[in-house]
C-alpha cells in the first residue's frame, strides 16, 4: 500500500514535536509538513492534499473546527483528508460540534504517541479501501470513528450485563446502559477511575450523546436504588462484607468492585 501522506497541525511544540518524530520513524507515513499555525495548516492542506491530519483544536489564527469548516467548503478533491482531532478539551459538546464539521477521530491528550500512530493506520486503511465503517449506537452512525477501545467478547459482555440485571437494574434504564459501560472501560483501563468526571464520563457522554453530569446522576440513582433495595445476598457476594444499608459506595468504587471482580475472573481464565 502505498504511503500515508500526514500533516500535524499543532501549537504545543512538544506535542508536535513528538508526533512529527513518530511518524518519521514508521515506515508507513510520508509526512507532508507540520506547523503551529490554524492558517497555514489549511493553507498546507489545501495545497499538498493529506490523507489524514492530526489537527489541535486551540490554534492561532484559525482554530481546529475552522480549518475543517474551511475545507468542507473549499476542498474540491473527490475524497477529503480524515480528521484525527488530538485535543485536552473533552467537554461533550466541543466533540459533537467536532463530529458535525467533519472530524473522523477524537483523541483526549495526553495519549501515547504510539496508539495514535496505530489509529492513523485503522483510518487510512478504510480511506484507501472506501470502505463504511458500520456503528451500533446512535452517535456512531452519525459519525465515522473507530472505538478506541477493543470490543469485548460476547461471553464477558453477557456476563456485566448478566450481574447488573441480577442486581436489579433494568436494561432499558440509563443507569444501567452508563454502568455497564463504565465498568467495560474500566475493565480494559482502571486508570481512568483516576479521573472519572474529567476522563470516564466524558467517555460515556461522548458515545451516547449527553454530558458527564447526566451520566454521573445516572449511575448515582441507579447505585442508590439498588443500594436501598433487595438484592443484599448478591451485593454481599459483590462486595466481599456484609452490606450497610446506610454505606452506600460512591460511584468510583461501585465501578471499580465490579470491574475488578471481571479482571480478576479473566486473568484466572
Amino acid at each position: 500500500m502505498n504511503k500515508i501522506k500526514a500533516i500535524v497541525i499543532e501549537d504545543n511544540t512538544k506535542e508536535r514535536e513528538k508526533l512529527v518524530a513518530s511518524i518519521k520513524n514508521d515506515g508507513s507515513f510520508e509526512l507532508l509538513g507540520d506547523t503551529a499555525d490554524g492558517m497555514k495548516g489549511y493553507e498546507m492542506i489545501m495545497d499538498k492534499k493529506p490523507d489524514i491530519v492530526i489537527l489541535d483544536l486551540i490554534l492561532p489564527t484559525l482554530d481546529g473546527i475552522g480549518i475543517m469548516e474551511h475545507i468542507e467548503k473549499n476542498y474540491k478533491e473527490k475524497q477529503k483528508p480524515k480528521f484525527i482531532v488530538y485535543s485536552s478539551i473533552s467537554d461533550s459538546i466541543v466533540q459533537q460540534c467536532v463530529n458535525r464539521v467533519g472530524a473522523t477521530y477524537f483523541i483526549i491528550k495526553p495519549c501515547e504517541e504510539q496508539l495514535i500512530i496505530h489509529r492513523i493506520k485503522q483510518l487510512s486503511q478504510c480511506y484507501h479501501e472506501n470502505q463504511t465503517i458500520k456503528k451500533e449506537n446512535r452517535l456512531e452512525k452519525n459519525f465515522n470513528i473507530i472505538s478506541m477501545e477493543e470490543k469485548l467478547d460476547e461471553k464477558r459482555n453477557a456476563q456485566i450485563g448478566s450481574i447488573l440485571l441480577d442486581l436489579g437494574l433494568k436494561k432499558h434504564r440509563k443507569s444501567f446502559i452508563y454502568i455497564k459501560e463504565a465498568i467495560t472501560l474500566c475493565m480494559e483501563d482502571m486508570s481512568l477511575l483516576d479521573g472519572v468526571t474529567k476522563v470516564l464520563y466524558p467517555k460515556i457522554a461522548y458515545k451516547y450523546d449527553t454530558n458527564g453530569s447526566c451520566v454521573e446522576r445516572a449511575i448515582r440513582y441507579g447505585i442508590t436504588n439498588r443500594w436501598i433495595e433487595e438484592n443484599r445476598n448478591i451485593l454481599e457476594q459483590i462486595f466481599a462484607y456484609k452490606v450497610d444499608i446506610c454505606d452506600r459506595p460512591c460511584n468510583v468504587e461501585f465501578i471499580a468492585v465490579i470491574a475488578d471482580k471481571f479482571r480478576q475472573e479473566n486473568n484466572k481464565e
